[in-house]
């Protein structure tokens, strides 16, 4: 009878160890999953970053549209702060929209952003000419709103801006034509023409705001 008791507590205290053994593997098992979903979103994470001209990019989504962000910080030309996060419709590393020269702004000066609207640039939507206002915003530059042509500046109650009537100011003159370009004004080195075809304005307006 005694051994029969010794065998049942020796069963005993190996189910229990064996119950300890199997608990403590269960717990490292979901330690150890744990631990892979956590660095597999971290790498998801990291693998959607991107270095471009300085910039930290992250490739998220809003809704099923993707968008680029980045944290911009620094001081503008007039010396002015700036901390803003700048969104982006397409991948800036692709955007092949041809540049002439880097946007230069000149401090001190507002700058004067000019539709062509005899060209119905305005046809191709508001969104590109918004997100340019909320970026020259965020960088903190006075901007102001011209018309190309003096007839439609007083049917729509804005100034009339061209490139050479605003000497000593950067101006951006937004025009459709034959090819998505950015180019400098052959008469004024500090104008410079955003052409646009096909309204491909958004990628035209973010590859002029990679270039300032």
């Amino acid at each position: 009878m005694i051994e029969t008791g010794n065998k049942k507590e020796t069963e005993k205290k190996e189910n229990e160890g064996d119950y300890k053994i199997s608990t403590r593997f269960f717990f490292i098992a979901l330690a150890v999953i744990a631990l892979s979903i956590f660095l597999v979103a971290i790498i998801t994470s990291e693998s959607k970053k991107f270095e471009y001209i300085g910039l930290t990019f992250e490739k998220q989504s809003f809704g099923e549209i993707p968008i680029f962000s980045a944290h911009i910080t620094g001081n503008s030309v007039n010396g002015n702060t700036i901390n803003f996060r700048i969104n982006l419709r397409n991948d800036p590393r692709v955007n092949s929209i041809p540049i002439e020269s880097n946007i230069i702004i000149l401090p001190e000066t507002p700058v004067y952003v000019s539709l062509n609207m005899s060209s119905n640039i305005h046809q191709c939507g508001p969104i590109a000419l918004l997100s340019f206002g909320q970026f020259m915003q965020g960088m903190r530059y006075e901007t102001i709103t011209g018309i190309t042509t003096k007839e439609k500046a007083d049917e729509f109650d804005k100034i009339h801006v061209t490139c050479d009537n605003n000497t000593g100011s950067t101006v951006l003159i937004i025009t459709e034509g034959n090819e998505t370009r950015i180019s400098v004004n052959n008469k004024n080195s500090d104008c410079y023409e955003i052409t646009v075809n096909n309204c491909e304005l958004v990628e035209a307006i973010e590859r002029a705001e990679m270039s300032i």
